[in-house]
């Protein structure tokens, strides 16, 4: 038994205790100019650690944004301009609020509430696209116009990108993103057809859109340029379009048949264009993937065909000299045509989607830059959740979260662990209920994660921004 010192001898012997001082840690006594290069080989996230140590790491880590954000994928960050063109504290901004935006999220299940922000359309629409980056919101409208706004400005105003007609129109758009440009770039497919007339013939249009800049460089407007325009052959209602590339898909339906057709928009001359044509095919799912991929469901389920497996054709003079295509489903599903398909993202040769009903949530994981996967591509679909909740409703997809209407009519945030098969409902978005949401499938919610914000359709052409980012910083003050 160890012996228990007396009252007396204990406070002689913690007299005797000599306090070393605090030593410097010797990473510090290294130069600076040494520390900045160490710091510019680190991760973003690693970097975003350093920065709680000390005061000194916190103001050399400015200069190792620039060499990370050169370093990284376009894809994490969506710069409007180069690198180059941006201020250290520009890039400190970006990495920061990507950062905040995921604790944001997080505090979402501790009750926090994100900030909120209304803005109008001045003509109803239901076709919303939040370009990666979260900056710049589009609509399409019901005279066939498109607007976008500028969500980085306390005042949300809507400005016209491309001009419409007066009469109502059903209007889709779609959006590819140029990821080799330096600026900020993409192309924009858009149908619009004439709500009034049973065979609508109001041509495909594909417009180039870049990003207009003030003398300092940054970005201010949007502007847009049309490359092409071509009618659909032969004619019938457009369901859906996907452009990624020189390729354009649609679905339309003409003489009661539903077919897709896969184009390549940039060599079209003349009303009778080489097209691969896929049936049967279902109305609101069409998707191009990268690697020459159409993503579709069919008979038995959702199927991933190669562009060049599927038959072409010029002049379509009945639909029975289509050739029909038994495709084999990557995932079954009972009722496969009740089933819809979320956007797609892209993350390190795969691209990622969501399907689901009022069954199921699963994920598709289709690799396009695996050689050993061709000709065919390697698909891991991915058993997210069997769920009891109507997914009626549009699904917003945005890295590793998806967003989505529940069936009481409110918003909830999931994160997804797609290597665990995983998916875990974070918690319900905090919602201003002064003005009532839309919960029906025709309207929509989009999320992007970089910047922490979520744009909600309303009722009357009114929308709410949600921003979680620095929601931390606002619970501090």
């Amino acid at each position: 038994m160890p012996a228990v010192l007396s009252p007396s001898k204990s406070r002689t012997h913690r007299s005797q205790i000599t306090v070393k001082p605090h030593k410097e840690s010797r990473l510090l006594l290294l130069p600076a100019e040494l520390l900045s290069d160490i710091l510019k080989f680190l991760s973003w996230r690693d970097v975003m650690r350093v920065r709680l140590t000390c005061t000194h790491l916190r103001k050399l880590s400015k200069t190792a944004w620039r060499s990370i954000a050169c370093r990284e994928s376009r894809h994490t960050w969506w710069l409007e301009q180069p690198v180059d063109a941006h201020s250290e504290d520009e890039l400190e901004f970006l990495y920061l609020r990507r950062q905040s935006a995921e604790i944001g999220y997080t505090m979402m299940a501790n009750g926090a509430a994100p900030r909120q922000r209304t803005g109008f359309i001045p003509n109803l629409s239901n076709c919303f696209r939040l370009l990666p980056g979260g900056r710049w919101l589009l609509t399409a409208t019901d005279t066939g116009s498109v607007l976008y706004f500028d969500l980085d400005i306390p005042e949300v105003i809507a400005k016209v990108l491309i001009a419409g007609k007066s009469s109502r129109c059903a209007t889709f758009i779609t959006l590819d993103l140029d990821t080799t440009s330096p600026t900020l770039m993409f192309n924009l497919a858009l149908s619009k057809q004439n709500a009034y007339t049973t065979m609508p013939q109001e041509p495909l249009e594909v417009w180039q859109v870049n990003i207009v800049t003030e003398k300092t460089g940054r970005g201010i407007n949007l502007q847009a340029v049309c490359l092409k325009s071509f009618f659909v052959e032969p004619p019938g209602w457009v369901h859906s379009l996907s452009l990624l590339g020189g390729s354009l898909a649609y679905s339309h339906a003409g003489s009661d048949q539903l077919v897709t057709a896969v184009v390549s928009w940039t060599s079209i001359e003349a009303p009778n264009y080489s097209k691969r044509i896929f049936f049967p095919a279902h109305a609101e799912c069409t998707h191009l993937l990268p690697g020459d991929l159409l993503l579709s469901l069919c008979e038995d389920g959702a199927c991933v065909l190669p562009l060049s497996s599927l038959p072409e054709v010029k002049a379509i003079h009945s639909f029975d000299d289509i050739e029909r295509i038994v495709a084999a489903p990557i995932a079954a599903f009972g009722y496969p045509m009740h089933h819809a398909v979320s956007n797609s993202t892209f993350h390190e040769g795969s691209a990622r989607l969501v399907m689901y009903s009022d069954e199921a949530l699963r994920g598709l994981v289709v690799e396009y830059n695996n050689p050993e996967s061709k000709p065919n591509p390697g698909i891991q679909v991915v058993k997210l959740a069997d769920v009891s909740e109507d997914f009626d409703s549009q699904i917003s997809v945005s890295e590793d979260f998806i967003l989505a209407w529940d069936e009481n009519g409110g918003l909830v945030l999931r994160h997804v662990a797609w290597s665990d098969n995983q998916i875990v409902r974070i918690a319900s978005v905090c919602l201003d209920q002064s003005v009532p949401f839309c919960s029906l499938a025709e309207y929509a919610c989009v999320l992007d994660m970089t910047s922490g914000r979520i744009v909600v359709q309303q009722l009357a052409g009114k929308f709410t921004v949600l921003d979680f980012a620095f929601l931390e910083l606002q619970k501090v003050s």
